[in-house]
């Protein structure tokens, strides 16, 4: 796996990008996933209704000029802590081995992350439920991507105390992961810049951590 990929954290979305993907594409799958996210999170503000969100992200996606490489795929197990979200079936997150290689390493750089670190810390109590999306994009030439959205919905089940928060002893949780696989092309975004930039602009709050 090459160093030279990147991640970004934006609000719960661990965005990575592989070599591959050039400044310019990679700025306009930035602007398309930022709208996306704001437009579904105006939609549904309850944090409860996580399915739903998650569908108008990805529709909001499809709105900015991706198609739909392969339709929504649902799984849910049991983990005891988060590390194990690498064992999430390789079929289910990832067509090809380069996307399932790029998951993988956005979730270390995740669990590595001082910014992920407080963000997770206050999870853990009985009967809570969180989520965050893991979105990694290949290259396909210059113009081209394909990007994952994986949709992670995490329920506590059990919870016993341990002194990092990867490391829940005696913890449980149930964990609900969607996958919806698009093609972005800056040809077929282009249409839409404009409206999504101006959609952007009218936004004051964008926080973006580079991992």
């Amino acid at each position: 796996m090459s160093t030279n990929n990147e991640s970004f954290l934006s609000g719960s979305n661990l965005v990575s990008f592989d070599e591959g993907v050039t400044t310019g594409l990679r700025q306009d799958i930035m602007d398309c996933l930022l709208y996306a996210q704001l437009k579904a999170e105006r939609e549904y503000p309850d944090g409860h209704q996580w399915r739903s969100k998650l569908g108008a992200y990805t529709s909001a996606i499809h709105d900015a000029g991706a198609s739909y490489s392969s339709g929504i795929a649902d799984y849910t197990m049991m983990i005891h802590r988060l590390a194990d979200l690498h064992r999430l079936p390789f079929g289910l997150v990832g067509s090809t081995v380069e996307l399932r290689e790029l998951f993988d390493s956005s979730l270390e750089a995740l669990l590595a992350s001082e910014h992920a670190q407080a963000f997770f810390g206050s999870w853990f109590s009985s009967g809570r439920s969180e989520s965050f999306q893991v979105v990694p994009c290949v290259a396909h030439g210059k113009d081209d991507a394909t990007i994952m959205l994986c949709g992670l919905q995490m329920t506590t089940m059990a919870f016993r105390p341990a002194p990092w928060f990867w490391q829940v002893v005696g913890g449980e949780m149930r964990v609900h992961c969607a996958v919806t696989e698009f093609r972005f092309s800056r040809r077929m975004f282009d249409p839409e810049r404009e409206r999504i930039h101006n959609a952007l602009a009218r936004e004051t709050v964008q926080k973006i951590i580079h991992l």
